[in-house]
């Protein structure tokens, strides 16, 4: 029986369908919706906390490995009504281990991977599933709570439904108390997982008494054959994914042993092989482990799943024609060779698992050859003497028949008591203690939970940005912005946002979907970061209106808010209150500094002039300053900074300087169509006369340079301070760091450049260099007055 996680979402799942204008029952109740509580200065957005702590009688992990069965096997407790089960919940921690994706979290800080560390006792991973174990879902990142791995299980289904209708990450608080009552009412909490280690297992153990451990297993050629079929396995790397693949098997065993020992009747070893031969009386002995009960419906449900002959034709499904011919059918699927490899790599699980290695191609295709030990001959072994290996359905039945006997003696026991009892030869209060139920006999429906709430309750500033000028400074890396956009950031009536697209631009690069408040996450289209669909256009237009709930917890975080003075109480405020509930309590700070301003500024290199027209179509207050600087500054600037490497100058420059021309081309349009609102500015220009430049571009946006910025500019670039930081804004002397390029690089360097880039000097008026005297010549001009290139200024 062939089933486990993929890596990424499958046809076979049944969605949770719903219509987004109607309003499903149960989310309807006043009690699981935020409200908005308006006074003279602000909102409240409130959402329901449902209060307690998780009574389950047993949390259990399902332990195992990548196509071995698993998914199978935890269906058993899936349709169990007294379980909460967790299908593979670090599905989306993996991912972003895999990118080095920072990880953001409801009530405390994010954190970024440890790439070397997924499966340490420190990962993220352990956390995950321990939550889910609690039912404390506040302490999940928000991906996890909405990845595809969710719909795999029943329990989460009323969830699901409210989460349909209510986007965002306000939707995944709105919808939580459902999943953390319907969590906090179950007798047994299971976790099935493939992406967790036996160490990390056991720290789970140590901590609590009620975690107990399946670790399920499968023949490593069964494993292995059906990852190659599901593509997640190329066959020329068998060699050494098998030593690898086997190498992490033998570690989780060497502490299975090890734990045995330790947490006696904790810890189960199941073989797949076993479940599959005897299904039902293998249900029943997996849901005992966990104390629970295999019904007469239940058994008919496991024996339709695996006996009944139904169809079979999704690789991901439970369900199955004759789970034993499944178990079996990976050995008429590759060559005796493909399996030689395994048997090469895995030899040691075999002994200890009593799997036989293949000694011929005949062998292999003879069905009827046993390729594994029965596992009461498994049990006879060294390793199975401290660990508890799944028994044969023959020790089974006896197994079975002792506990009826000893059933039957309970009850006789049982009759005997209550006629002495009805003789008075009892006493009452001993009488009820011994019939009363246990606590961890109620079921899931009727145990009972607190029906009273927390509430979590965040302020909003109401209202919107008054600002007389929205500023999109669009610029390119290495083009001096850092300088010009500092004119703006030092100005009192400003709200400067330096770069906010950046952490965007990594989602775009890594696929990652993004996280908002008010609204569904979106997947990045890769190939669109420059398009008008962008989300880029989103996250500027919200942040030059001051609308910062709906910008993401990444952007809302990010580095580049440190490089701008106007967030500064909101950062001081944010470094006190971890997590997305701290940017939550935090954001009025921000949003009202933001509101406060005559001026809003965004500068970004990560911004194309069409997008930035979508934005002055929009609104009549936006502007927008296009700064250019020679590209061979530019691209000497970028090489210092290990951009690219110097070898692939040509290639580079032509694509950069493609984009530049673009830009041009859409500007000329854009002056024509917006007059007034559009200004092109060169670098050099501004190095030039740096005073004179920041009243002009502050004159732009209707503000006004006084003596103290006048002073605080001239600071900035003509006053011989020291400038020894490549990203800083103070330069020893503007006119020469301007300049500073052409001392740099060799001749040859800025030939390629001059040969990609010719159709842009002669729109900005930049000179190509004629030999490598006039290169170094500082005193020959590498432009022209700015009052002899049309459009300038």
């Amino acid at each position: 029986m062939s089933g486990s996680a993929d890596t990424k979402e499958l046809s076979a799942l049944e969605p949770v369908n719903v219509v987004r204008n109607q309003v499903p029952p149960i989310c309807a109740s006043n009690s699981t919706s935020n409200t908005i509580n308006s006074s003279d200065s602000v909102n409240a957005i409130t959402f329901e906390d449902v209060p307690g702590q998780s009574k389950a009688d047993v949390r259990l992990v399902i332990l195992t490995y990548m196509r071995s069965g698993s998914t199978f096997v935890s269906e058993f407790f899936n349709i169990h009504k007294q379980v909460f089960f967790s299908f593979e919940p670090e599905w989306s921690i993996q991912k972003r281990y895999l990118s080095d994706e920072r990880v953001f979290f409801f009530d405390k800080d994010s954190r970024v991977p440890n790439t070397k560390d997924f499966f340490g006792e420190d990962s993220m991973s352990v956390d995950i599933v321990r939550s889910f174990l609690n039912c404390t879902f506040l302490s999940i990142d928000p991906q996890t709570l909405t990845q595809w791995t969710l719909n795999k299980s029943l329990t989460t289904r009323s969830y699901l439904r409210c989460k349909a209708y209510f986007p965002g990450m306000f939707g995944i608080l709105r919808c939580l108390p459902i999943l953390r009552r319907t969590c906090l009412a179950a007798r047994v909490i299971v976790v099935k997982t493939i992406c967790f280690g036996m160490k990390q297992a056991e720290k789970l153990m140590k901590a609590d008494p009620k975690v107990k451990i399946i670790h399920l297993l499968r023949d490593p050629r069964a494993t292995l054959s059906s990852r190659v079929a599901a593509r997640e396995l190329a066959l020329k790397n068998m060699d050494s994914f098998s030593k690898d693949f086997c190498k992490r098997i033998l570690q989780d065993l060497n502490d299975t042993q090890r734990m045995k020992g330790m947490y006696p009747g904790r810890l189960l070893t199941v073989r797949y092989e076993d479940v599959a031969w005897e299904p039902v009386t293998s249900a029943t002995r997996l849901l005992a482990f966990a104390g629970l009960h295999l019904d007469e419906e239940l058994r008919q449900t496991v024996w339709n799943m695996t006996s009944a002959g139904l169809k079979d034709d999704c690789s991901f499904c439970t369900t199955r024609n004759n789970s034993r011919a499944t178990a079996a059918a990976w050995r008429l699927k590759r060559d005796l060779d493909f399996f030689s490899k395994v048997d090469a790599s895995c030899v040691e699980i075999y002994k200890l698992l009593g799997y036989l290695p293949l000694a011929t191609e005949a062998h292999l295709r003879n069905l009827s050859v046993p390729f594994y030990l029965d596992s009461e001959q498994v049990r006879e072994s060294e390793f199975a003497e401290s660990c508890e290996v799944w028994r044969s359905p023959k020790a089974m039945r006896f197994q079975v028949r002792s506990i009826l006997r000893l059933l039957v003696l309970l009850a006789l026991l049982t009759l005997l008591f209550v006629i002495l009892y009805n003789n008075g030869l009892a006493d009452t209060k001993v009488l009820s203690a011994m019939v009363r139920a246990p606590t961890n006999c109620v079921s899931k429906t009727t145990r009972n939970i607190s029906n009273s709430v927390n509430t979590i309750t965040f302020e909003d500033v109401p209202g919107t940005s008054k600002a007389d000028v929205r500023l999109v400074i669009a610029t390119y890396m290495r083009s001096g912005s850092t300088l010009v956009g500092e004119f703006f950031n030092i100005h009192k009536q400003v709200f400067y946002f330096f770069e906010p697209l950046w952490s965007i631009q990594k989602r775009y690069l890594s696929g990652e979907p993004v996280f908002f408040f008010d609204k569904d996450e979106r997947a990045p289209n890769t190939n669109g970061f420059f398009g008008e669909d962008s989300m880029s256009v989103d996250i500027i237009g919200t942040s030059l209106n001051c609308s910062f709930l709906s910008i993401d917890p990444r952007t809302l975080t990010q580095w580049t808010l440190y490089r701008s003075l106007a967030p500064g109480s909101y950062l001081r405020c944010k470094e006190k209150s971890p997590g997305v509930f701290g940017i939550l309590r935090c954001l009025p700070i921000l949003r009202r500094t933001c509101m406060a301003a005559r001026v809003t500024v965004v500068k970004t290199i990560r911004f194309s002039l069409k997008q930035a027209e979508k934005l002055m179509k929009v609104d009549p207050r936006v502007k927008v300053i296009h700064l250019l600087r020679d590209p061979r500054a530019t691209f000497s600037s970028q090489a210092e900074m290990g951009e690219f490497p110097l070898k692939d100058v040509g290639n580079f420059s032509k694509q950069f300087c493609q984009r530049i021309l673009q830009d041009l081309e859409d500007a000329q349009r854009m002056k024509g169509m917006h007059p007034g609102r559009f200004l092109t500015v060169r670098y050099e220009d501004v190095a030039w006369e740096p005073v004179t430049s920041a009243t002009r571009l502050l004159a732009f946006a209707g503000l006004h340079l006084d003596e103290e910025l006048r002073q605080t500019v001239w600071n900035m670039t003509s006053a011989g301070l020291k400038d020894d930081c490549c990203y800083c804004t103070t330069r020893n002397n503007s006119r020469a760091t301007a300049a500073a390029w052409r001392l740099k690089r060799d001749f040859d360097f800025f030939s390629k450049v001059d040969a990609s880039c010719v159709g842009i000097y002669k729109l900005l008026g930049y000179l190509p260099l004629a030999t490598e005297a006039h290169l170094r010549n500082l005193s020959v001009p590498f432009y022209l007055d700015s009052e002899q290139v049309r459009g300038l200024w």
